[in-house]
Formats: C-alpha cells, sequence, structure tokens
C-alpha cells in the first residue's frame, strides 16, 4: 500500500512542477486528479487570511518573551524535503528539479511556504557528499541537503550517504530562508541542522563559511568566550526577545563538530533536549512525562513523524495526527516536527491554544480567557477575575472581580509575590483555566492590543 501512494505522489508532483510556475495561482490545483490533494499558491493566500493563521503567528510572537524552555514552536520535519518545490527568489519564482530525495518527500510544500502557514521551526539535513556544487579545493565534495542516511565505509576512512544524489545546496537553501527573513523583518526562527557531516573539519569549516554568508548577523551566536573545540548548549534559560535585541533573528542548534568555527554558529541541543518516541500512540502516559519535564524545566520536547516511503520499509512509519496536536500542545511540548503539512490542515488548527475562532476581533483592545479556556478580546472594563502568575509559573485566578487596570494590585494582595500575567503556551494557558473560582468564570490577561499590535504587559493606558 505504502509503495503504491508513493509511486501516486511521485506522478502528483511531477504534474505540479510545472503547472506551479505558470501565472495562474490555481492551475497546480489540477493535479488533485492524481492524488486527491490541492497544492497551489492561492491554496496558502487563502489559508493566511483565515484566524488560525493569525493566531499562530501571534501566539508565536506572545511566547517571543519568555524562555526557551517555555516556547511552544509549530515545526516541520525535514523541512527542506519537498517534492513540489517553487521558491520565491528576487521577486521571481524559481522551480527546483527533482531529486531522488524529494521524490520521497516529507514536504508537498518548500520551506518559504511552510514558513507562510506559521511554521517557526525548521528542521534542514546537511550531507558532505559528492556534488555539482564541489570543486577541486573540496575534492568534488559540498554541503548538500538530502534526506539521506550516512554510513562508514570499513577500513576506507569514507561514507556513503544513501538517497542522495543530485540535490539543492546549503548556501541554495539558506538563501530561500534569508529571503522569507529579509520579507518579514519581525519574525524568528529556529534552524535545527541535523549534522551529517562525517565529522570531517572540511564540510564543517564550509558550512559555517555558508551560514555566515548568508546570514551573518541574524545568527543568535554561542558566547565569544569559548575556548577551542568547545561547544555551547541551546540557551534554554533565554528568550527570542533577548537574542533579538543583539539583532539576532535565527537561533541555531544541532550537534558539536570539529574546529572552531562551526561551534562559534551552530548551539548543541545538550542534555535537555529529547525527541524520542513515536507520536502515533501519544497518549495520557507521555502527556504526564511531558507536563512534569515542561513544570521542571528538565527537558525541551519535540515529536516528530515521519511518511516517507523508505522509512516505512526499513522502520516504520510515525504519525502525527491532530488529535495528538492538541494533547501535547496541553502538555507543554515545545516543538512539532510536522510532515506533508498543507494549508488549512487539522493540525495547524490543534496547534492554537489561544484565541478562539474568529478572534482577535473588534470586541475591545483587551484579552481575557472564556469559559473553554480561549482567548477573547474584550471592552477593558468589565469586571472580570484576573490571571496571576506567581514563582515557578504558579497560576492563580483572583476571587474578587477586577478590571485589567487594577487586575497587578488585586494580584500583590491575593497572592504575595504574584503578578498580573499571560501565558504563553498551551500547558500555562490550561493550568490557569483550572484556577478560575467556577465554571462559568471568565479572566483577564495581561495582553492588550497597544497601537495596533497585541503585546503582553500591554494595558491600553487610556484604561491604567
Amino acid at each position: 500500500c505504502r509503495g503504491f501512494q508513493a509511486a501516486v505522489d511521485s506522478v502528483a508532483s511531477l504534474c505540479r512542477m510545472p503547472l506551479r510556475a505558470l501565472p495562474d495561482p490555481a492551475a497546480a490545483e489540477d493535479c488533485d486528479l492524481v492524488d486527491g490533494r490541492q497544492i497551489s499558491e492561492s491554496q496558502i493566500a487563502a489559508f493566511r487570511k483565515t484566524w488560525v493563521s493569525k493566531a499562530i503567528v501571534l501566539q508565536q510572537e506572545l511566547g517571543e518573551s519568555a524562555p526557551l524552555y517555555e516556547e511552544q514552536i509549530a515545526g516541520s520535519h525535514n523541512s527542506f524535503n519537498a517534492s513540489s518545490y517553487l521558491v520565491p527568489l528576487n521577486g521571481k519564482p524559481v522551480q527546483y528539479l527533482p531529486s531522488l530525495t524529494n521524490q520521497d518527500p516529507n514536504q508537498v510544500y518548500s520551506i518559504a511556504d511552510q514558513l507562510q502557514m506559521g511554521i517557526r521551526g525548521l528542521e534542514i539535513d546537511l550531507h558532505w557528499v559528492p556534488s555539482i556544487f564541489g570543486n577541486l579545493g573540496t575534492g568534488g565534495y559540498w554541503v548538500d541537503v538530502c534526506h539521506g542516511q550516512s554510513t562508514a565505509i570499513p577500513d576506507t576512512g569514507l561514507s556513503v550517504h544513501v538517497g542522495c544524489t543530485i540535490d539543492r545546496s546549503l548556501q541554495n537553501t539558506l538563501a530561500e530562508v534569508r529571503g522569507w527573513l529579509d520579507a518579514h523583518p519581525r519574525q524568528f526562527l529556529m534552524l535545527y541542522l541535523e549534522n551529517q557531516l562525517d565529522n570531517k573539519l572540511q564540510a564543517h569549516d564550509l558550512a559555517a563559511s555558508l551560514i555566515h554568508q548568508s546570514l551573518g548577523r541574524l545568527v543568535y551566536r554561542p558566547p565569544s568566550s569559548l575556548k577551542s573545540g568547545q561547544c555551547a548548549d541551546l540557551p534554554y534559560g533565554k528568550s527570542e526577545a533577548a537574542m533579538a535585541r543583539t539583532g539576532a533573528r535565527v537561533l541555531i542548534v544541532g550537534n558539536c563538530g570539529p574546529g572552531d568555527a562551526w561551534n562559534h554558529l551552530v548551539f548543541s541541543r545538550g542534555s535537555k533536549w529529547n525527541e524520542g518516541g513515536n507520536p502515533t500512540t501519544y497518549g495520557a502516559a507521555d502527556c504526564a512525562a511531558d507536563t512534569k519535564a515542561h513544570d521542571d524545566h528538565s527537558a525541551f520536547r519535540r515529536w516528530y513523524e515521519e511518511s516517507p516511503f523508505l522509512e516505512a520499509v526499513m522502520e516504520a512509519s510515525q504519525t502525527l495526527t491532530a488529535s495528538a496536536t492538541r494533547q501535547m500542545v496541553d502538555c507543554g511540548v515545545n516543538l512539532t516536527g510536522f510532515d506533508q503539512l498543507m494549508p488549512f490542515d487539522g493540525r495547524l488548527k490543534a496547534f492554537v491554544w489561544s484565541w478562539a475562532a474568529g478572534e482577535p476581533g473588534t470586541a475591545g483592545d483587551c484579552a481575557y480567557q472564556d469559559v473553554r479556556g480561549r482567548f477573547r478580546t474584550g471592552d477593558c472594563v468589565t469586571p472580570r477575575e484576573a490571571a496571576c502568575v506567581g514563582p515557578g509559573q504558579v497560576w492563580h485566578a483572583t476571587t474578587s472581580l477586577t478590571t485589567p487596570a487594577l487586575a497587578a494590585l488585586q494580584c500583590r494582595t491575593q497572592f504575595p509575590g504574584s503578578t498580573f500575567g499571560v501565558p504563553v503556551n498551551g500547558l500555562r494557558n490550561a493550568q490557569l483555566h483550572q484556577a478560575r473560582s467556577s465554571r462559568t468564570a471568565t479572566v483577564w490577561l495581561n495582553y492588550a492590543k497597544v497601537n495596533g499590535r497585541w503585546r503582553a504587559d500591554g494595558i491600553p493606558n487610556r484604561f491604567r
């Protein structure tokens, strides 16, 4: 069954590739006759007008001020490995030809398209392989991106990268990322580099050079005080906002490498990074473990799926459903790894833990948590309970009704040491919802629209 499906998907991708380069943004939708999926620029444009699209961006902006271990990031798995690849570079669509990798794809949309859908965590696999981009100085090798597996050849010092053929180069992929960042100057990305560079110093130095050339000062870097041969763990206690104040907009995580150039750009995942387990069977035990790890900050949790045919043959498929996504969000999972992501994907809707459907609306400039645990806009003056957060991320709701202007005082009075707050992830939102005085109570949040932008700790002055 999986072999047949892979063949169908391959035919469909060959159908779409020339059609997606046509002026008509919906032209490629005719290929749904092959595999039943409508994949086109018009689908992305339509999705970006939805409340789901806006809510994902707003809640990820809300998390920017929180430590990394409190964030929840919508991520894609093997983001580069897409079957229908059309990239806007320098204002023109660039079409990439099929390779062995992207004919057994994890994704149907390009990296730029995934970013348009709200993805802020990208995974890119790096391989040191014979390449059309290689030269005499590199012995014909280059840092390419592909969904392959590096296997050492005994007694030769060489490796074979099964699955890699004629693939895109790292600099080509980074140019796509840089183009999107330039067009979206307020956005911040996590870039997860799977390192299959065979521990070669030349490969790591070249990769570092390509990263520096493409992203330059946009990369948040490990401490300059690192000694030679050292690498730094991901700064789990630092917020994206703090990183952005240095001018950075990209945080890169991967593995330690030889030499210094790579380790001065790429953070190590460290002992807290946890991406084990199969999301297909995600349940109560997984949720309890993830909730505990999030509460005590002992792990940064990532769950990802595996959809390609090769994975199904060699190991087993891993599926991340909308239902599991919803549960993971409420259990405090930090990073997803979605495969086969599409606009109007139910998993994107499930990732929204904050705003209710159709929100934020026009009912006011302040936000409150409704009886179902979702954010809604309010008039900033109606008395409600208020959200208070104490040390250790312990959430309370005031027992007396108040307004956003007086909420901070009420929090300090009723729960000494606490402040007027707003949850920045699904787990904290669920904990606040449980802290209400009754099932019918609604709770003001320290979250408001100021000068057209929603901000934490931004109650409009006229209501203070």
